[in-house]
């Protein structure tokens, strides 16, 4: 079931905010949340929970806060994008959303932070104090391993590390085209897909110890899952139209 055709996954990822306790053991409600129910949009692209419980959704065009009850839509002139673009958002240690505009290829895409506090936004020059430009982003997403982690990608091909501090980890053997998704591993090394079907491993000292191609030319990788004991990916395969 792809995720760009239902929203049913959305408690699966986020079970605390339903989970009701009866004396010894703990017995998960699961809800399925659709337009019915007052969702704006049925199809969405990334989800997180934050530290307070809402659940955040990405679809095109918006993201939307849901808080068990009642949903927030913060629709395309708010973040400044496209109204058919989606944000890849990840959740830094001090409740702030990172975002980045998705776009199939990387024009202008808009990104920055999202103080959820005070419905304001931080633009990444000041967040980074100059390190680099919210126009330089091209790609972010949370480390699925590493807790209020998150990996940057900037279209000069630098990815980035930030833990509450900025780090750089790689430097793109080519100039990325496509998404670029990253994650470490339990021996400290980074794996970073990116241009649809390229695969690097970095290790701690930025040196590339290993190179991956996927032959099959209808696979576009999509994300990082898992790095230990194996590398999972999530693809989308584009002569049957799904993940």
């Amino acid at each position: 079931m792809s995720i760009y055709n239902s929203i049913y996954v959305l408690l699966l990822l986020c079970l605390s905010v339903v989970f009701k306790t009866y004396a010894q053991e703990d017995i998960y409600e699961l809800q399925s949340i659709n337009v019915k129910e007052g969702l704006p949009n049925s199809n969405t692209h990334d989800i997180l929970q934050d530290k307070n419980n809402f659940i955040w959704i990405s679809s095109p065009g918006s993201l939307i806060r849901y808080d068990g009850y009642n949903f927030k839509n913060y629709d395309a002139s708010f973040f400044n994008i496209n109204e058919s673009a989606t944000l890849s958002i990840a959740l830094d240690q001090n409740n702030l959303i990172w975002f980045c505009e998705r776009l199939a290829y990387f024009d202008t895409p808009k990104s920055g932070v999202f103080n959820t506090e005070t419905d304001s936004m931080i633009k990444f020059e000041d967040f980074s104090k100059g390190l680099f430009r919210s126009e330089d982003i091209i790609y972010l997403n949370a480390s699925h391993k590493e807790k209020d982690v998150i990996f940057i990608s900037t279209r000069q091909g630098i990815v980035y590390k930030y833990d509450g501090v900025f780090k750089k980890i790689a430097t793109l053997p080519i100039l990325p085209q496509r998404i670029v998704s990253c994650d470490s591993d339990a021996e400290g090394n980074y794996w970073i897909g990116f241009n649809n079907n390229e695969i690097v491993k970095v290790n701690s000292k930025q040196e590339i110890i290993d190179f991956f191609k996927i032959d099959e030319i209808n696979y576009t990788i999509k994300k990082i899952i898992a790095t230990t004991p194996f590398v999972i990916l999530e693809v989308y395969d584009s002569k049957y139209n799904k993940l």
